[in-house]
């Protein structure tokens, strides 16, 4: 989902004027709507190619399903554990 510009700038000044308390709101509210939206969309899944470069300058590739569903935390945590890093 891209923002458009005028959007952005509309977030950037009510983030940096608003009270904790109606930041914690928006950030609910906008999360919220995100998550309707991506429940509203048919499930796909990409290959997602991830290389890593050791000291050695030897390369490993990893090859990841990733889903739109998939939290980046998800896919960071999916990344880390197919390269054997905890």
């Amino acid at each position: 989902m891209l923002l458009s510009t005028a959007f952005h700038v509309a977030l950037c000044r009510l983030f940096s004027r608003s009270s904790a308390e109606q930041k914690d709101r928006w950030l609910h509210l906008i999360q919220s709507r995100m998550k309707e939206e991506k429940d509203k969309d048919d499930p796909k899944t990409v290959p997602l190619k991830i290389l890593a470069k050791d000291f050695g300058n030897c390369t490993y590739s990893k090859t990841l399903a990733v889903s739109n569903g998939d939290s980046t935390r998800d896919v960071i945590r999916s990344a880390l554990q197919q390269f054997g890093i905890s």
